[in-house]
């Protein structure tokens, strides 16, 4: 498929990049995040030249390989991109928004990895609360969060099923 895509829509069209995209997301959920970096890295590229640097699919894109340098145990980089994502979800989406909750949820992980308990305590607590607020008590979303919360104050970090 992303073959034709290519073929027909060109190499920088929207639609070719989500394949690209999520090509790179299959192949880093496989455990393969070495091979999925460099097409996520791509595509980020691509989308910024592309789409702009603040577009929606481009901070995805961006969050993606947040999410991949913490699999790969760069937790320094990882935090680093995860606050910059944030920060340009807060601007172009909002503060409550799903997609800048999921970054923060995430944003917590990569704390807690780095030894900071407390902070990552603080900060689960502050995505578990907008999202029942936002998206309820019932939705995934919020039981992950809230999972994660719990298994952090029995002193276990649970890797994030990536995009919730």
């Amino acid at each position: 498929m992303l073959g034709a895509r290519s073929r027909v829509l060109g190499a920088e069209d929207p639609d070719t990049l989500i394949t690209r995209h999520e090509l790179g997301w299959v192949i880093a959920n496989q455990g393969r995040e070495h091979e999925a970096e460099p097409i996520l890295r791509e595509v980020l590229l691509t989308r910024e030249r592309v789409l702009g640097e603040r577009h929606r699919r481009t901070l995805t894109a961006r969050h993606e390989l947040a999410w991949v340098a913490a699999r790969q145990g760069r937790l320094s980089e990882a935090e680093a991109a995860y606050r910059e994502v944030i920060e340009s979800r807060r601007e172009v989406l909002r503060d409550d928004h799903p997609d800048t909750l999921t970054a923060r949820h995430e944003l917590a992980w990569v704390i807690a990895l780095t030894g900071r308990r407390r902070a990552a305590i603080k900060e689960y607590r502050a995505v578990l609360s907008a999202r029942m607020r936002v998206l309820g008590d019932g939705h995934p979303a919020t039981a992950a969060t809230r999972d994660a919360l719990e298994s952090l104050r029995k002193g276990t970090i649970v890797t994030p099923r990536h995009g919730v």
